[in-house]
């Protein structure tokens, strides 16, 4: 009965149903089947797994899913206590940690715990099956994602990624018709070309195989969201490289908003599809104030994306600090054109600051946050966040340097 009622509240959510009654009715459910038979490990796997549902349920909706989520790890480890060789436990377990992990770098706390935890378990639940293809590439998404934390806080990415990218490789072998895995490895060749290109590297070799792994994932399946995502993000990245070498951008614009907009095809609800179109505009944006040409068009479309990411999750903290991004533009663009920008640097800042409440290690916004207040010349807070920014990601050095140099 516990189980009937998860997969009534996973359809529920599927269509856009309130799931919340199906799923306590499951965790109930499932509670008393382990009050009546205590060795039930089906019982322990599936309630386990109901409360990460929840969990997962709760962290949509921007509450915090941390109770739910020690719940479920406290559930599977009662089934290993049971059952030391119980692989589906050990998997479950690694699953749950990595979303803590998430929630936990998303409000700028230190996931290194979690991301130890998943890796642990993991790798118990490999010693018991080596044939698993989603296990490997479930393990190389931690370590992938261990190396973003990394390289968001001016730590040096490559180890991780090349784990990660072995790992990839192993699920690739055993099963190659897998297209997810083709998309991660991509993404974790884009992470490096990103490191790659912050430490004034050419990111060109890394990019070449992001796009051999992702453009082999659409042959196996072309309907995967992520994966047009990630091509999109490797042609953005393609056009940071040539703004920086003083080429234009043109190609790689068109290519990646190509990109973004299959992506949305295949999921039209996708808010991180959107916040890529809005950092797409933005660079658009961005491009033409430095060449003195007007940014309206460019401007308009990040503002009527942002709109529909706040309707589909208003407390984004990407969508927060992309709002500020974007009245930082319009501020530029009116001081370029000798007007007044006062209102939209205090909107601007607004954005900055409600960001921060939600992730106070959020080291791109520190950086907005700095630049309004440089344009607002208010020089001693320009300078506090602008150096926050570089405690927090070195990587930024490039963006926040010639401001600290004007603001000290």
């Amino acid at each position: 009965l516990g189980v009937i009622y998860r997969r009534l509240s996973q359809f529920e959510m599927a269509h856009g149903q309130d799931p919340d009654q199906s799923l306590q009715s499951s965790i109930d459910a499932l509670q008393r089947a382990i009050q009546l038979n205590p060795g039930a490990l089906f019982a322990y796997n599936s309630l386990g797994n109901a409360l990460s549902q929840k969990a997962s349920l709760e962290m949509a909706r921007g509450s915090d899913p941390r109770a739910w989520l020690k719940q479920s790890i406290d559930v599977f480890e009662q089934a290993i206590e049971i059952n030391p060789q119980y692989y589906a436990s050990f998997v479950n377990l690694g699953v749950t940690y990595m979303e803590l992990a998430t929630f936990e770098m998303q409000h700028g706390n230190d996931p290194f715990d979690s991301h130890e935890a998943a890796i642990r378990n993991y790798r118990k639940a490999l010693a018991l099956n080596q044939g698993s293809a989603i296990v490997y590439n479930n393990l190389a998404n931690v370590y992938k994602d261990r190396a973003l934390y990394l390289f968001e806080h001016s730590q040096n990415p490559t180890s991780d990624l090349k784990r990660a990218d072995e790992l990839y490789a192993q699920s690739m072998r055993i099963k190659p018709d897998y297209p997810q895995t083709y998309t991660n490895a991509g993404g974790g060749h884009r992470l490096l070309a990103m490191y790659e290109l912050s430490q004034s590297r050419d990111p060109g070799s890394e990019m070449e195989l992001a796009m051999r792994d992702l453009e082999a994932g659409l042959k196996i399946n072309p309907s995967i969201m992520e994966t047009h995502l990630e091509i999109a993000l490797v042609h953005l990245l393609k056009a940071e490289q040539a703004i920086a070498k003083k080429k234009s951008p043109g190609p790689a614009f068109q290519a990646s908003e190509e990109a973004l907009k299959r992506a949305l095809e295949v999921d039209p609800d996708s808010t991180t599809a959107r916040l890529a179109m809005v950092d797409l505009a933005l660079l658009h944006a961005e491009w033409r104030i430095h060449h003195q040409q007007n940014p309206k068009h460019w401007i308009d479309i990040a503002g009527e994306v942002l709109q529909q990411v706040q309707q589909l999750k208003p407390d984004s903290t990407g969508g927060l600090e992309r709002g500020a991004q974007l009245f930082r533009w319009k501020a530029e663009w009116k001081i370029l054109k000798g007007e007044s920008a006062e209102p939209e640097i205090r909107q601007g800042l607004e954005k900055a600051q409600a960001a921060l409440l939600i992730n106070s290690k959020l080291a791109s916004a520190y950086l907005t946050q700095g630049i309004l207040f440089f344009l607002q010349q208010d020089k001693k807070r320009a300078a506090a966040a602008l150096e926050q920014a570089i405690s927090i990601d070195q990587n930024l050095k490039n963006k926040v340097v010639p401001y600290l140099q004007r603001v000290r």
